[in-house]
């Protein structure tokens, strides 16, 4: 007991990291990798293209630990670099802590997206995609009704139609257009499906709040 009050106190510098390290990622503020350190490098240069680079892309660091936590809450966390590192860490120094954080993103992820998938096909609860490939034409028909890309959407008792976005909500909102998509596309094959997934993830991250302007 007395040991806790003094930790608490006197907190060690290996706590403080730990501290300022799971602040950082808990806000998506976490330090990036070697590709994302070097993109940012460029980003906040001095130069004119540096400056046009910033202007497009004002929250790099946001949107890429964004994108990361999405893509580790998938079944692609198994193949991403913290993954393998965790790993590496637990197996050098039988620190397994990051590694059974990791593979609990992962199924947490996982077991949403399937539970969203079984739930959104056997309810009246439905769930829309990014529509990246309906024409203009089709999109204003759908929302002329009460539709909306990147939504839920159901039937009141007088059979109008409600919708919410979950668009912007991430990592969820990453999760549930994967989910969108991979209905939309069942029957297709498995790399045309894929592809499918990932463009319309792309189309969907990129009209996040924070990347507005990233797409013109």
């Amino acid at each position: 007991k007395a040991r806790v009050f003094q930790l608490i106190e006197n907190p060690t510098r290996e706590m403080i990291n730990m501290s300022k390290a799971e602040s950082s990622f808990l806000t998506f503020q976490a330090e990036l990798g070697t590709m994302g350190k070097l993109f940012n490098r460029v980003r906040t240069g001095k130069g004119a293209a540096s400056q046009a680079v910033q202007f497009v892309v004002p929250f790099f660091n946001t949107a890429a630990n964004l994108f990361k936590r999405s893509y580790n809450m998938t079944p692609l966390g198994f193949i991403s670099p913290q993954y393998w590192s965790a790993f590496s860490k637990g197996i050098k120094q039988g620190h397994w802590g990051k590694f059974a954080d990791a593979n609990a993103r992962i199924t947490v992820g996982t077991s949403l997206m399937y539970w969203a998938n079984e739930g959104f096909t056997q309810s009246n609860y439905k769930i829309e995609g990014s529509w990246k490939d309906k024409t203009k034409f089709e999109r204003e028909m759908l929302e002329s009704i009460g539709h909306q890309p990147n939504s839920i959407w159901w039937k009141d008792e007088n059979g109008q139609v409600k919708s919410w976005s979950y668009a912007g909500f991430e990592p969820m909102a990453s999760l549930f257009n994967i989910v969108a998509t991979l209905q939309e596309t069942e029957g297709d094959a498995l790399d045309e499906r894929a592809v499918q997934v990932f463009d319309s993830w792309m189309t969907m991250f990129q009209e996040n709040p924070f990347m507005q302007g990233t797409e013109d």
